[in-house]
């Protein structure tokens, strides 16, 4: 109320005054009453430093008073009414890889060790980069970034090469463990080169997940990726164990907490077929 008044007297002021300055704070002090007691008795010398703070404060502007009837914010949630939203033109889906993996959004690839993950993201990756069809879908091309962190670089590199790449893709590999704070600085490079994919083999080894069955703890882990795709529009990958029984619902179907697969837009579960 205090500084409400204040800027109403001084808004008054402005046009019939030669100037205005509004100070709005004193250091250490709620008024000038209060200034003073902190002076100790020295009236004078806190004349002179009241003077000081006056002197550098430049004059009340017109759009120094515009700012005051801007109106803040409730709250840091940015409510919009649903009308609002409704009239809004629909916006199409970006997909990363036609009708499966949309850009903004975070999957989950899970199996059994052994049954292809890697082989699976690897030649997503390879068809990202080239804009190619992968699986009979289309993709859009785009830079992919690799995480390999359990694997060595002659693996991943031998793997590429087999699959016919040629080094001209636009894919970044990091075949090595993860830094000791992987997770903001992958969020830190994801905003700063914006790739159309990221990959991240395994999950765990960047995650550094305690608990892997603490649904509070890995969903908080998860957090992080999961603003900085949709932020950017980037597809994040999750490559992660299965549990060793197959589950009816692929909800079940990763190690540890259900937080892995409700932290996901998609789910990916491979499983080994049956030979014929």
């Amino acid at each position: 109320p205090g500084v409400a008044h204040a800027r109403d007297v001084a808004r008054s002021l402005v046009g019939l005054a030669e100037s205005v300055r509004l100070i709005e704070a004193l250091p250490q002090a709620k008024d000038l009453a209060e200034w003073v007691e902190l002076g100790d008795g020295d009236l004078e010398g806190a004349r002179e430093q009241l003077l000081e703070i006056v002197r550098g404060t430049p004059e009340l502007t017109a759009a120094d008073m515009a700012k005051w009837d801007t109106p803040k914010p409730e709250s840091g949630f940015r409510l919009v009414r649903l009308g609002e939203l409704l009239s809004r033109p629909e916006k199409p889906v970006d997909w990363v890889w036609q009708g499966r993996l949309a850009g903004g959004t975070v999957s989950g690839v899970f199996a059994k060790p052994k049954v292809g993950k890697g082989t699976l993201a690897r030649n997503l990756s390879l068809a990202v980069s080239r804009g190619e069809d992968f699986l009979g879908l289309s993709t859009s091309q785009g830079e992919c970034v690799y995480l390999a962190l359990e694997e060595r670089e002659e693996d991943v590199r031998n793997d590429f090469q087999a699959m016919g790449a040629d080094g001209s893709e636009p894919i970044f590999v990091h075949a090595a463990a993860a830094p000791a704070e992987g997770m903001k600085e992958l969020c830190e490079l994801v905003r700063k080169r914006r790739p159309r994919l990221v990959v991240i083999d395994p999950l765990i080894r960047l995650a550094h997940i305690k608990d892997a069955s603490a649904y509070a703890e890995t969903y908080a882990a998860l957090g992080p990726l999961i603003d900085v795709a949709r932020e950017v529009g980037a597809h994040i990958m999750l490559l992660h164990h299965s549990g060793k029984s197959l589950k009816s619902d692929a909800i079940d179907s990763p190690l540890g907490s259900t937080a892995i697969a409700g932290a996901v837009s998609t789910l990916i579960v491979l499983k080994r077929a049956e030979r014929y």
